[in-house]
């Protein structure tokens, strides 16, 4: 389908193409793919309906030109820009739909501002009600808002897979202006961006609620903000993410800059590093609540503000500024900064004579278990992106 084109509208050629991603979708039967040419597809100006409403066994690909003749000529996702926009009015720019697929496409311009109907408050990218097998892939999800979870909302038992996607400048006047996950809801997240998000409530990048536990692996959270807690992710009732090889960084809030778990969740974090995040009252890495202990091994958190870690932790084989007790940590003396370094990816990758450095982090090989065993010995610590080999490194492992 192509926005500009001006054939019959059959949709068996790109001359042809319909002119409306829902037009497509609705005339679609199982086992379809739709390929969508860029540009930008929205409602009528004052529609408050979705953009797409998304069909189950049918999966919509965008990045395409309009000329391409199969699908291995699409170009490098984000190329050819292919936008779904609300324009402000429709409360749910996309709803997603079990056993489909959404891939290469803008998502801009939700509004979940409906307090009175549901789900017009929740879910102003998109939203997910009882969803499964459904895959997100090379999407951005930036500029959406909603009372709950600005960029997606996923609920009742909505665990998609999402992947290489970014979340950008969405908002929550409530809670979760990334993403919320509630009611048993634990997608799946990989090589993802959470950044410059912001909730009035919880959960600037992202909150699980009532027993969401999601995999969030090779994610970073940065320059998330909140008023109340958790500025990068914020668990709360009883829900224990697994977030591995994840980087935090210079995210804020009152309480728990980089994340916040209140009663009964027990996140674990693993070669995780938190940087630079800061809270008001305490917690600047990661808050607590009483007699909640998260476990936290193979992770770097040093400059983060007014405390690494408030409240209880079961912390090993970590870089923790301050000090932590626990089999295998650092972080009491001066010796033990991780001497960070700017690299091809980012600015925290650790110093290392045998990549050019003058000297050795003390993160180096300093890890709890091999990196293979972790699956990072295809991700790297330095500079010159010589792949992880031997005893793990503590901390973020970028991509080579």
């Amino acid at each position: 389908m192509d926005v500009n084109a001006t054939g019959a509208g059959t949709g068996q050629s790109w001359e042809d193409a319909y002119t409306t991603v829902q037009a497509a979708v609705d005339v679609s039967v199982t086992d379809d793919i739709i390929f969508v040419a860029d540009g930008t597809y929205t409602n009528s100006p004052t529609s408050t309906s979705s953009v797409l409403t998304m069909k189950a066994n049918v999966d919509i690909y965008g990045g395409f030109t309009g000329t391409e003749n199969n699908f291995f000529e699409r170009g490098v996702p984000g190329d050819n820009p292919t936008i779904l926009d609300g324009e402000d009015t429709s409360y749910n720019v996309v709803k997603g739909t079990s056993n489909s697929r959404l891939d290469g496409f803008t998502v801009t311009g939700g509004n979940a501002n409906d307090i009175t109907t549901w789900p017009n408050y929740i879910g102003g990218g998109m939203w997910n009600y009882s969803v499964t097998s459904l895959l997100v892939a090379n999407c951005t999800f930036s500029g959406n808002s909603a009372i709950y979870g600005g960029g997606i909302s996923n609920e009742d038992n909505s665990s998609p897979v999402i992947t290489n996607s970014n979340f950008i400048g969405n908002s929550a006047t409530n809670d979760g202006g990334g993403m919320i996950n509630s009611s048993y809801s634990s997608p799946t997240l990989i090589n993802c961006a959470f950044s410059g998000n912001w909730a009035n409530g919880c959960g600037g990048g992202m909150i699980n609620s009532s027993y969401s536990s999601p995999k969030i692996t090779n994610c970073t959270f940065s320059s998330n903000s909140t008023t109340i807690s958790g500025g990068g992710i914020y668990n709360n009732n009883n829900s224990s993410p697994t977030i591995t090889n994840c980087i935090f960084i210079g995210n804020s809030t009152d309480t728990g800059g980089g994340i916040y778990n209140s009663s009964g969740c027990l996140p674990t974090l693993i070669n995780c590093t938190l940087v630079g995040n800061s809270a008001v009252v305490a917690g600047g890495g990661m808050s607590s609540a009483f007699l909640t202990i998260p476990t936290i091994t193979n992770c770097i958190m040093w400059g983060d503000s007014p405390n690494e870690i408030d409240g209880l932790a079961t912390v090993t084989y970590s870089d923790v500024e301050g000090g932590w007790s626990g089999t295998g940590n650092i972080g009491d003396l001066p010796g033990d900064n991780p001497l960070f370094v700017p690299g091809p990816n980012g600015d925290y990758y650790l110093s290392q004579t045998s990549a050019g450095q003058g000297s050795d982090s003390p993160c180096i090989d300093a890890g709890s278990d091999t990196a293979a065993s972790l699956g990072l010995d295809d991700k790297t610590t330095r500079t010159d992106n010589v792949p992880d080999s031997g005893i793990v490194d503590m901390g973020y492992h970028y991509q080579p």
